[in-house]
């Protein structure tokens, strides 16, 4: 029988004011049990007459590793007295008889996925327990290494004890994400106070506790793929590193000497004139040609950069084009990669050193904007968050439609219609709302921006149908465009209406639906190679599911031209990036349909 002790210990000057707190939420709600709280000396005493070896704790005190400390009295007190141990940081929230009878230890969330104990959050022990004694015999079998990580230890030592682990939601409710989970198993809450923690190790959890998890796990797998690695996984692991952040820099510095961001026609929407008709009539606004091929909906999100002068206004958005780069990373983590390591880590490395993220960059173009604000409607979408707040995400997602568009038929294929709805209904309105400020009619608005992006792309893209025409020397190849927008369009629609009625919403193959939609509409849409930033998709497929043969050849192919072998030809004028890219697009589609 679990006595009615509640057992803690504080060292390393005054307790903090959630230590106060915890202790007073123990007094309210375990108002039978008495609250033990251990000093050094006491401990000291009471081991040396147990007979007990006290070196590890005499070690961790005089390091000042009061968390490593802390982990021996536990044992040390539960042993002696029994009862339960709580560290100073768990508060609890209803009556203790919550907690279930008999020996225990507390249960937390892991990164991975799973389920660790964690006694820290509770344990409870019988007077002379074995669990607690043989816990104490290892310790007293523990060389002190100020630098050792317990837990996995500890983990490994309960374990052969058989100690029953509770839920998380019972003393342990908060992940890993910070999120608390309370549900009606929760008895009390372990805050992760952190107190022993290094500077270091409490920025990791400020970051993992706000939304960046994803980029925690990344960082600490690379530290222990750095650490287990041999020389020659090393060297390819720097020089990863260094590629990437030469392509970082380079298209950064690129961006910062040059930017296309169409900030001439949010400066011209501000002031209540029609930058198409600017354009179509050939006229400069402050020395710049206004380049509108953006539909006035998505030219709206661009308003607040219009009202900066242009070169300040070009730093922003050179600096916010990083800051889409590493949520689109984020959210292609949580998607895709929930266990980060290695994969994830070559996946950035890969898409960071591209030629078309690079490219995008430095041409100031909106890939990155439109694919961050995508993967996070697809991440709130697979999350079941509100259909509004995944119709928003998504309306900002299209606005590069002709990248984003195609993709996001995965949203009819899950049966996602409020989001469309919300996301089509948020467009109609920004274009009424330009058109009205305007004085044109909205219908006008669009038509004219579609004229103009005609006029600009005269030459067709780097991947469809257009572009091919452009290659072979066909004069007028806004006839192949048609024709590839018919064709690929109904295979756009056709892949979605087969998966939509042939599997269920739940499907697992949400990475494949975007891999194929993605590589549709660079047959469809005109995409020059900075577009081609959405064959990340095809990229992670490849890391995360490896299939065999061909079909792991073909969009490794495809990925490995788009991103290294376009510089390549570009360089040296070899003039048959068009053929082959059209080629590779199309062989992969059907390797990935079959």
């Amino acid at each position: 029988m679990i006595p009615k002790i509640i057992h803690c210990c504080w060292f390393g000057g005054p307790k903090p004011k959630l230590a106060e707190k915890c202790l007073a939420s123990w007094r309210r709600f375990a108002p039978e049990w008495t609250i033990r709280e251990w000093t050094h000396d006491e401990l000291r005493l009471r081991a040396s007459g147990a007979g007990v070896d006290t070196a590890f704790f005499e070690a961790a005190i005089a390091a000042r590793k009061w968390a490593m400390a802390s982990d021996w009295v536990r044992m040390l007190v539960l042993w002696l007295e029994g009862g339960i141990y709580f560290d100073l940081d768990v508060e609890l929230v209803s009556p203790i008889e919550g907690l279930p009878e008999g020996e225990w230890v507390s249960g937390e969330w892991t990164a991975r996925g799973g389920v660790w104990m964690n006694p820290g959050g509770g344990i409870a022990l019988e007077k002379g327990s074995l669990a607690a004694k043989e816990m104490l015999a290892a310790y007293s079998k523990l060389p002190f290494d100020p630098k050792r990580e317990m837990m996995p230890w500890i983990n490994e030592k309960l374990a052969d004890t058989k100690l029953r682990t509770l839920d998380p939601e019972a003393t342990s409710p908060i992940g890993v994400d910070g999120r608390l989970r309370n549900t009606a198993l929760t008895v009390a809450v372990h805050h992760y106070a952190m107190s022993w923690a290094t500077p270091w190790q409490r920025t990791l959890r400020w970051f993992s506790w706000h939304g960046m998890r994803g980029a925690v796990d990344a960082l600490l797998e690379f530290r222990s793929l750095f650490a287990r690695s041999g020389w020659l996984a090393l060297l390819a692991i720097v020089s990863a590193i260094l590629l990437a952040v030469a392509s970082v820099a380079k298209g950064f510095w690129n961006g910062l000497e040059w930017v296309d961001f169409h900030w001439e026609s949010a400066a011209l929407f501000l002031r209540g004139e029609n930058p198409y008709r600017w354009f179509l009539e050939g006229r400069l606004y402050d020395g710049v040609a206004v380049d509108a091929t953006q539909a006035p909906s998505t030219i709206a999100f661009l308003l607040p950069f219009g009202l900066l002068p242009h070169g300040a206004a070009n730093a922003l958005w050179d600096v916010c084009n990083l800051g889409f780069t590493f949520m689109f990373l984020l959210f292609m983590g949580r998607l895709f990669f929930p266990r980060g390591g290695g994969m994830f880590l070559a996946f950035a490395a890969i898409f960071l050193c591209g030629v078309p993220w690079r490219v995008g960059m430095g041409c100031g173009q909106h890939a990155m904007f439109s694919l961050a604000f995508f993967t996070a409607a697809v991440w709130a979408m697979e999350r079941r968050k509100h259909w509004l707040v995944v119709g928003a995400l998504l309306s900002a997602g299209l606005f590069k439609y002709t990248v984003t568009a195609p993709l996001a038929f995965v949203f009819v294929i899950r049966r996602q219609w409020r989001a469309l709805v919300a996301a089509a209904a948020i467009h109609i309105a920004l274009t009424v709302v330009m058109g009205l400020w305007t004085g044109t009619d909205p219908l006008t608005l669009v038509r004219q921006s579609m004229e103009v992006g005609v006029r600009l792309n005269q030459s067709g893209g780097d991947a469809d149908l257009a572009g091919l025409a452009s290659w072979l020397g066909v004069a007028d190849v806004w006839g192949w465009a048609k024709l590839g927008y018919a064709v690929f369009g109904l295979a756009i629609a056709g892949y979605s209406a087969m998966r939509l009625l042939g599997r269920s919403q739940k499907d697992s193959s949400l990475l494949l639906d975007l891999s194929v939609l993605a590589v549709l509409a660079n047959l469809v849409c005109y995409h020059r190679c900075y577009d081609l930033v959405s064959l990340a998709f095809p990229l992670a497929l490849c890391l995360t599911r490896c299939p065999a043969g061909v079909r792991n050849v073909l969009p490794w192919a495809l990925v490995v031209n788009a991103f290294f072998l376009l510089r390549i030809d570009f360089a040296f004028g070899i003039g048959l990036y068009n053929p082959v890219n059209f080629t590779l697009h199309l062989l992969t589609l059907l390797c990935l349909l079959t």
